[in-house]
């Protein structure tokens, strides 16, 4: 999954993509994840400062 994101990453950042698109593609790589995986990245997720405000 790591090469996906950073796939749409790319894309993301050369204007490829839109950011919904690209939160969407990202979303749809979690789907199917156990819940404890979930959480285990939840609690490692590094926030860039200023994106809360976002």
């Amino acid at each position: 999954a790591g090469e996906k994101v950073k796939e749409i990453t790319r894309k993301a950042m050369t204007g490829e993509i839109d950011f919904k698109q690209a939160l969407r593609e990202r979303a749809r790589l979690l789907k199917g994840l156990r819940v404890e995986v979930l959480e285990a990245i939840a609690e490692n997720l590094e926030i860039t400062p200023g994106a809360e405000e976002l």
